[in-house]
């Protein structure tokens, strides 16, 4: 004889629920979030140079603050969400989970229009954009009353009031060998020996990082290479220098994993006039 059980519909609710719960868990499924189960994520980067308003400066290196915000409010309005070093380190060590469709946002040598025009458009649409100055032109525009939006760069105080804001992390792009004379930003000459080069390669990475850490408190945890020119040698150092991460120039989307080696060698989007940051996001597959 079975007992009659009336069960009210919130309670039939709840039954079904539990049921269907048992059932998954003992196939092995687990309810978690996609962004706690994701054991790589892939990582799109945008390279930028210039900001400059005079549309004849505009070119390869260099577009108009209005072509900025124009990408800037595209990723906003299709749920992307910047990320810096210090979140990618944490979820290749720690397992730290990254945001929702992450995509990272850098800038090259450190110009004053990258925070004079950039910072405002970054602070409007909630994100944080990597810088990774020329630090003898910091250190140069330092001392300068007044810099030039056109040609000049960010000095200390520009750099440490963006990282305040939350716009801008820094990372290392050389003291001064942003060159091509002679070698190829730190790319080795030939004949020259490992002991030679990184006497004078690292001394001069040494110093950025010396300066940055004196001017603004922290360390970078990244290099970033002058012209996208690394080599064997290049590598080697950058590692034995204790950079956690790299990038270069390369076109590439990056998959970043639970393996340290995943964020050496980060390739890059240069973003022009022609080539928004849209167009680069559907060439990649990653848009319609």
């Amino acid at each position: 004889m079975y007992a009659n059980i009336r069960l009210k519909p919130a309670g039939i609710l709840i039954a079904v629920l539990t049921f269907f719960s048992l059932i998954l868990t003992m196939c092995g499924f687990i309810f978690t979030s996609k962004e706690n189960t994701e054991k790589e994520v892939s990582l799109p980067i945008l390279m930028y140079h210039s900001l400059q308003k005079d549309s004849k400066s505009q070119g390869t290196y260099v577009i108009s603050p209005d072509d900025f915000e124009r990408d800037m409010k595209y990723l906003k309005n299709n749920g992307y969400t910047s990320v810096t070093f210090k979140e990618l380190i944490a979820f290749v060590k720690n397992g730290t989970p990254l945001p929702p469709r992450p995509i990272m946002i850098t800038f090259d040598d450190g110009y004053y229009n990258n925070i004079l025009y950039g910072s405002p458009i970054l602070k409007k649409y909630g994100y944080t954009a990597v810088i990774s100055p020329i630090v003898s032109c910091t250190a140069e525009y330092s001392n300068t009353d007044s810099i030039s939006p056109v040609y000049g760069c960010a000095g200390w105080e520009e750099l440490k009031n963006a990282i305040e804001d939350g716009t801008f992390s820094v990372e290392n792009h050389t003291f001064n060998l942003h060159s091509l004379k002679g070698r190829k930003g730190i790319s080795k000459l030939p004949g020259e020996s490992y002991e030679s080069y990184k006497n004078t390669v690292g001394e001069d990475i040494s110093k950025a990082q010396e300066l940055i850490y004196e001017n603004l408190g922290f360390y970078p945890v990244c290099f970033t290479y002058p012209y996208g020119a690394f080599d064997d040698y290049s590598q080697q150092l950058v590692k034995e220098l204790g950079f956690s991460a790299s990038l270069i120039c390369t076109e590439k989307l990056n998959t970043i994993t639970s393996d340290s080696d995943s964020l050496y060698g980060l390739g890059r989007y240069i973003v022009t006039p022609e080539n928004s940051a849209e167009e680069i996001l559907k060439r990649i597959g990653l848009e319609k």
